[in-house]
C-alpha cells in the first residue's frame, strides 16, 4: 500500500529478483535508492542489504523470486521429445524444427 516499506535486510545465500507488476517500487540497495516502474526488474545478490519502499500514491504489486545456491550453467539435460527418458548434453541435442506460420 502507499507509504509502506519493508525492513532493511539481507540474505546470506539467497539472491532475489523483484519484478514490478503495478505501481512504482523504490528499492534501496546498500543505501542507494533506485526507482522501478511497471515491467521493470532488479536482481539483488546474496549478502547485499535491500529495502523495498512504496513512495508512490498507488498500490504496489510486485513479484519477488528468491533462490539460494550458486547457479550451475552446465547442469542442464536436453531431450528430443517428451517421451525420451534419458537426457543428453544440450550441445548434443539438435534444435527442433520451427513451427509453421499460418
Amino acid at each position: 500500500e502507499p507509504g509502506q516499506r519493508g525492513r532493511i535486510h539481507l540474505h546470506h545465500e539467497q539472491e532475489e529478483v523483484f519484478l514490478v507488476l503495478e505501481g512504482v517500487l523504490t528499492i534501496g540497495v546498500d543505501g542507494v535508492e533506485e526507482t522501478l516502474e511497471k515491467s521493470e526488474l532488479i536482481r539483488v545478490g546474496p549478502g547485499v542489504r535491500r529495502q523495498l519502499v512504496n513512495r508512490g500514491p498507488e498500490r504496489l504489486i510486485l513479484l519477488a523470486l528468491g533462490g539460494a545456491g550458486e547457479h550451475q550453467s552446465r547442469d542442464a539435460e536436453a531431450f528430443e521429445s517428451w517421451d525420451q527418458a534419458e537426457g543428453a548434453s544440450p550441445r548434443d541435442v539438435p534444435l527442433p524444427e520451427d513451427l509453421p506460420l499460418d
